[in-house]
């Protein structure tokens, strides 16, 4: 992974990676369509755990009190503004891409970027999309908010 930046507190990292709708498919309903979802929601997951963890030990940045002083702490408690940018191969509906960016969160989650993702946790999270078919993947931007920022 060498697409990682942090410039003027946001942390860049890139998820490469094909987007799906888990709402729909060809398999329907039926057992195998099931197990082949959630393989590929776990599969979503575990990248972007994997990408954004090496984007934080890469910018030295921890989320955890007993990191090295040097380094900056974003502790997941703390309020962050992230923007998920999908490059997708063709643009989905706006209701839509919350679902299909689901197990990017989780993965947000499973990193310790996040303690949560509903609307108490005071983490504002933007979804976006755009058209690029040669370099398909999710672009995930975090950056710290002001203790006063709605």
């Amino acid at each position: 992974m060498t697409e990682v930046a942090v410039y003027e507190g946001r942390l860049v990292a890139w998820v490469p990676g094909r987007l799906r709708n888990p709402l729909n498919g060809s398999q329907g309903m039926t057992r195998g369509g099931r197990i082949m979802r959630s393989k590929e929601r776990a599969s979503w997951r575990q990248r972007t755990k994997l990408c954004v963890t090496d984007a934080l030990n890469r910018a030295g940045v921890r989320t955890r009190e007993g990191a090295r002083i040097s380094s900056k702490v974003w502790l997941p408690r703390d309020r962050k503004l992230i923007v998920l940018t999908a490059y997708v191969w063709n643009l989905y509906d706006p209701d839509a891409l919350g679902g299909v960016m689901k197990p990017v969160v989780d993965g947000l989650r499973d990193a310790e970027v996040i303690h949560a993702d509903d609307a108490k946790s005071g983490h504002r999270i933007e979804h976006r999309q755009m058209i690029d078919r040669k370099h398909r993947g999710v672009e995930v931007v975090v950056q710290p908010r002001p203790w006063n920022e709605r």
